[in-house]
């Protein structure tokens, strides 16, 4: 364990310094934890990357600006890439993919 970590007791039974949260870290209330799901299986379907263009073509039943939103959370919290016109999933993403820890 991290000495930093331990309590100042000396014991390895309790961390004493965690990271606050921080409202970079906080979800709004009203998150929408559907589109975001969606995203990600969607981006977890392609290969590799995809274009902005595409995944908006592929998910046309949501607007744009809420999937958007989605990306820019989920970028945030090291669940996808971006850059530029391109999106595609984090390596994080895929391997718990693989582990079959993201399903419907």
């Amino acid at each position: 364990m991290v000495p930093a970590l331990r309590e100042q007791s000396g014991t390895d039974t309790e961390r004493t310094h965690l990271p606050m949260p921080t409202k970079s870290n906080q979800l709004p209330p009203e998150h929408d934890w559907s589109t975001e799901r969606t995203v990600v299986l969607m981006v977890l379907d392609k290969s590799g990357q995809c274009s902005l263009g595409e995944l908006h073509a592929d998910l046309r039943d949501i607007d744009q600006e809420t999937v958007g939103r989605a990306l820019i959370g989920l970028e945030a919290r090291g669940v996808v890439i971006l850059e530029g016109d391109l999106v595609w999933a984090s390596k994080c993403a895929r391997h718990l993919d693989a582990l079959d820890l993201i399903a419907i």
